[in-house]
């Protein structure tokens, strides 16, 4: 018996390397706008499955009761989930516009795209089949914080 358990003990001490390297691959895989919005709909079984457990697990509520979201934080990326599925996404950088840059930036990227809306900045992703929006917030004419939806979810 304590032979089994000195092995089982064992075995986990030589995968949790290779799982924790397997994980960063998976989140080093998400570098296009392609591989980011594959990720909205997914289940929560997929985000556990694709990069593993969160770092945490927290509770955001909303303005009104159907607008409670749970979020899974991993490093980089925060999976907003409502009910089963990933409907936002939070990242650090997108198109090459990073948390802290100037709201300027926004325009340059995404064109005449964007809608203004003093406090936050929708950019559509074009060419997909649903519609799929960065929302970049603005703090002192800075971004704050990037967001990846699905407005309709």
């Amino acid at each position: 018996m304590i032979f089994l358990r000195r092995c089982c003990i064992l075995l986990m001490c030589l995968c949790a390397p290779i799982y924790a390297q397997e994980q960063v691959r998976h989140y080093e895989a998400i570098s296009t706008v392609n591989d980011l919005v594959s990720l909205i709909g997914i289940t929560v079984r997929d985000v556990i499955v694709r990069f593993g457990p969160p770092s945490a697990v927290y509770p955001l509520r909303g303005d009104v009761e159907w607008q409670d979201d749970v979020v899974f934080e991993y490093t980089g990326v925060d999976f907003y989930i409502f009910k089963d599925s990933v409907w936002q996404i939070s990242i650090k950088s997108a198109n090459g516009i990073r948390i802290g840059d100037a709201k300027m930036a926004i325009s340059l990227v995404h064109g005449t795209a964007i809608e203004d809306k003093g406090s936050h900045v929708i950019a559509p992703v074009l060419n997909r089949s649903w519609r799929v929006n960065y929302r970049y917030e603005i703090e002192r004419g800075k971004v704050a914080a990037i967001y990846l939806y699905r407005p309709d979810f």
